[in-house]
């Protein structure tokens, strides 16, 4: 109502004040807009006021650049190992399985064989082996190669060399040994040896073969020349003639030399002839009785 007490209209955006005699517009501030009967209203998520605050907007993002639409309306980048979800209001990164890592783009990728993420699952790496020794798996860990096998080029596989085993033997790091000219390898595979020559085994000795012993030469020519027996040849008799029994026993003396030990020798014959054996000192008739021999002193 105006002062003339006639009514009025208020326009759009504008509406009576609470005493009713002019028309006014709220202020609207932040997310809010002005609407047509004069009040504000907060704008909804993902979107904001329009430069004249008449009305709500949203900025147009593209996913595929990247962006999504914060909840205030406007373009926002997602940042490395993210990416827009499928509404384009978040940032977010796929959830990656075991063997994969998480891509810049936020997407997840498989490692190539012989490699595995490190520790941030950002890159593919390989464990640091010993290329000498070691290869790697299909998912890029270490494994030593067995004895007698050894890494190939690339190590990635455990090998083993074809040795030829007339001259050749396989050594304990895969590798095959030659062994020098005139020798080959042993029965155990670990070494080289010689040709075995058998030993020549001379012919066996009959008696018409004995030596024949030079006579004696004596500086006496009156004393009779002893007559010295062919030796007997291994096989020749059917058991030794004589044998003798050793014994001793350590004694002490020595008397005015001061004491001191010594040991008593004790020797025993057998002489034996046909089927008959005689011991010395078991009877008168025995042709080997010398008597007890003891030694003491030196």
């Amino acid at each position: 109502m105006r002062i003339t007490g006639k009514c009025e209209e208020c326009g759009d955006f504008k509406h009576p004040n609470l005493d009713g005699n002019e028309c006014i517009a709220d202020v609207c501030t932040g997310r809010d807009i002005l609407n047509k009967d004069g009040t504000c209203d907060t704008c909804d998520d993902f979107s904001y006021p329009d430069d004249t605050r008449r009305s709500c907007i949203r900025d147009t993002c593209l996913a595929a650049n990247g962006k999504i639409t914060t909840v205030f309306g406007k373009c926002e980048t997602c940042g490395l190992y993210s990416k827009p979800n499928a509404a384009g209001t978040e940032c977010v990164a796929d959830d990656c399985e075991e063997g994969e890592i998480l891509l810049e783009n936020g997407t997840c990728e498989l490692c190539e064989d012989y490699f595995h993420p490190d520790s941030e699952n950002k890159v593919c790496v390989q464990d640091e082996c010993n290329i000498r020794r070691d290869v790697w798996t299909k998912s890029g860990m270490c494994l030593t190669c067995g004895d007698y096998s050894y890494p190939d080029a690339e190590n990635r596989e455990c090998i083993v060399d074809t040795c030829d085993s007339e001259t050749e033997y396989l050594q304990v790091n895969g590798t095959c040994f030659t062994c020098e000219e005139g020798t080959f390898p042993n029965a155990e595979g670990n070494g080289c040896e010689e040709p075995y020559v058998p030993p020549v085994i001379p012919d066996p000795v009959t008696p018409d073969e004995l030596p024949i012993l030079p006579p004696l030469t004596v500086d006496d020519p009156e004393e009779e020349t002893p007559v010295v027996e062919a030796p007997d040849i291994f096989g020749t008799r059917p058991h030794p003639q004589w044998s003798y029994v050793y014994t001793y026993t350590n004694k002490s003396g020595g008397g005015g030399h001061g004491n001191f030990s010594y040991p008593e020798y004790d020797i025993k014959t057998t002489y034996y002839e046909g089927d008959e054996n005689y011991t010395e000192g078991e009877g008168e008739n025995c042709p080997c009785d010398l008597g007890d021999w003891e030694t003491g002193e030196t």
